[in-house]
């Protein structure tokens, strides 16, 4: 175990949701999971920062958590008044939670905001996304707003069944000029990759070249009673048609669905969890004839 250090982490300048933005985000943070890098505090300076989508937060959070929880790293912000990030974060809650800052929200905000749940907590997931995203879309369909908003607490209770995780950590940005909604969930448990090599194995069939990709498909789960389900390939249909993004990030793998194109890709550093961000076309207003299978579970991906 080397000496107890300090470390200062510098922000890029910008980073977005986009998988060289996840690359970033990844090596930046590796210092909160490395065991051959033990540091007792790590301090965050965005002072060179321009530009944050919010609804990543989350993942900095995870390894605050992570490195609190298993290296008891203190965490600390460089609490720089003229950096143009600073005013968002004491915005959308995550500077309190995470910093123990003041939260100064202010009126016609646009965050949807940064939130920990008990993994357990589905009932008070399910009013913060009718309360904080659903209401972005007005014009919707009604019953596909329904639908979104089970969808998305689908991927919630997913992350307790199969991430076998205690808290979940969610926040989101709505972007008015380009009628676009982020919002990522985030959790520290067992990869997608790990449940499924170890379902596969079981069953002693081959392990695809990404396990992400094969957990998006339609009745591919990885429970081990009754028949997978169709939840998770009904949030890819609805993203699909609805000309959205929606990303994964899990261990080392990255997939992504983007304007109905699919990139996987392989990830340098490890995220110990799960990383899943939709991005919704609020401009789109279309209902759309969704397969039902009330039958089934939703299926599982964590």
């Amino acid at each position: 175990m080397p000496e107890m250090c300090r470390k200062t982490i510098i922000m890029p300048q910008a980073i977005h949701s986009t998988y060289q933005g996840y690359l970033d985000l990844l090596e930046i943070f590796q210092c909160y999971v490395d065991e051959r890098n033990a540091y007792s505090e790590i301090t965050m300076n965005f002072r060179g920062n321009t530009w944050f989508d919010a609804n990543l937060l989350p993942i900095i959070y995870a390894y605050v958590e992570y490195g609190q929880t298993k290296y008891n790293i203190v965490s600390r912000y460089d609490n720089q008044l003229d950096c143009n990030l600073h005013r968002l974060l004491i915005r959308n809650n995550f500077a309190k939670l995470c910093f123990e800052m003041e939260h100064k929200p202010r009126n016609n905000e646009t965050v949807v905001p940064f939130k920990i749940f008990r993994a357990d907590s589905t009932y008070e997931f399910g009013v913060y996304i009718d309360a904080e995203i659903i209401r972005y879309f007005p014009d919707m369909d009604e019953r596909v707003k329904k639908d979104l908003s089970a969808y998305i607490q689908e991927l919630f209770g997913n992350a307790q069944i199969h991430g076998d995780c205690s808290f979940v950590y969610t926040c989101g940005q709505y972007y008015p000029t380009h009628q676009k909604m982020d919002f990522t969930i985030v959790n520290l448990g067992t990869t997608i990759k790990e449940n499924v090599v170890d379902y596969l194995t079981d069953k002693k069939e081959i392990i695809p070249e990404n396990c992400i990709e094969w957990a998006v498909e339609p009745e591919h789960s990885t429970k081990r009673i009754n028949s997978g389900g169709i939840g998770l390939s009904l949030m890819h249909e609805f993203i699909y048609y609805n000309n959205g993004k929606y990303q994964i990030v899990s261990g080392n793998e990255f997939w992504e669905l983007n304007q109905k194109n699919v990139c996987t890709e392989e990830l340098t550093y490890k995220f110990p969890g799960t990383i899943v961000n939709i991005e919704i076309d609020q401009s789109d207003t279309n209902y759309y004839k969704y397969q039902e299978n009330k039958k089934n579970d939703s299926n599982n991906i964590f």
